[in-house]
């Protein structure tokens, strides 16, 4: 196979993946055009559109039934374009009046690779005990927001609650002292046969009073080497533009995967960059 080919076959994977990770999110999702919808608190990342323009071209009618899906309850879409999507996508997103948001890197790792030996006190958290999965929600909602005096909402804590419990899903915690100083997430689906098996990195980030001690790198290399171990093809995580994430993964070797475009409406566009001050080192 040609690597042409060979990216391709990765690229749909990876989408496949996006789409049904959502789906087992979202207390709402619907599949239209291709794509995975998925509908749940405003706020809650749930709120987006994965896949689209993928596998065909995308029309007015598309984005109709979207925003429509989207208007049934109150919450502000987000469509995910990929820069492999059919050129119709990005023009009919923009058509219906949604305007660029942010930007996003995915970097890719090729698990038949050897990765570097985990130097730091990493250990996966066991999710079924109920103080360990809330200790580790906590800190890592602490390393995104950049404050180790963060409050987890209720809601929020709930949403990561049911995130974190869906099949597949590992985390994995750094600690200085035996404190938690730092959370890395796994998703691990489910394998399917004669296609290229991926993993995907998330939910990664550690307390500000535990930066630059090279925690975040070894959350990398602790997830790299269990998707590795699962028997996975490869791996792929998301980072802002040239942030933290994005650096790290470069530093291990990581390579560009795709870069993904979020359009939201105009009046989202104030938070961009208060959401972007205040996660600067997580992975997507």
């Amino acid at each position: 196979m040609d690597a042409a080919a060979d990216y391709r076959e990765r690229l749909e994977a990876w989408i496949a993946m996006h789409k049904v990770s959502l789906r087992d999110v979202a207390p709402t999702s619907i599949e239209i055009a291709g794509a995975m919808a998925g509908r749940g608190r405003d706020g809650w990342w749930v709120n987006q559109c994965v896949g689209l323009g993928i596998d065909r071209p995308v029309t007015g009618d598309d984005l109709q039934k979207l925003l429509q899906f989207y208007s049934e309850e109150p919450a502000s879409p987000e469509i995910v374009v990929c820069d492999a999507a059919h050129e119709s996508t990005a023009r009919e997103v923009a058509r219906v009046g949604l305007a660029v948001h942010s930007v996003e890197i995915n970097m890719s790792a090729d698990l038949h690779a050897d990765w570097p030996a985990v130097v730091s006190d990493v250990r996966e958290v066991d999710l079924s005990d109920p103080d360990a999965l809330d200790e580790s929600i906590t800190v890592m909602e602490q390393g995104f927001n950049s404050d180790d005096g963060h409050v987890v909402s209720d809601i929020e804590r709930e949403e990561w609650r049911h995130a974190r419990t869906r099949r597949g899903n590992q985390v994995f915690a750094a600690y200085v002292d035996d404190e938690m100083a730092g959370i890395g997430c796994l998703l691990i689906p489910a394998q399917v046969p004669g296609k290229p098996w991926p993993a995907m990195l998330f939910g990664g980030g550690v307390r500000p009073g535990f930066r630059r001690r090279g925690l975040h790198r070894d959350l990398f290399l602790a997830r790299l080497h269990a998707a590795k171990a699962a028997g996975c093809d490869f791996a792929v995580t998301e980072g802002d533009g040239d942030g933290p994430t994005v650096r790290n993964a470069r530093r291990l070797g990581m390579t560009h995967f795709c870069t993904n475009v979020h359009f939201k409406p105009p009046a989202d566009d104030a938070t961009a960059g208060r959401e972007a001050a205040a996660t600067p080192a997580r992975d997507g």
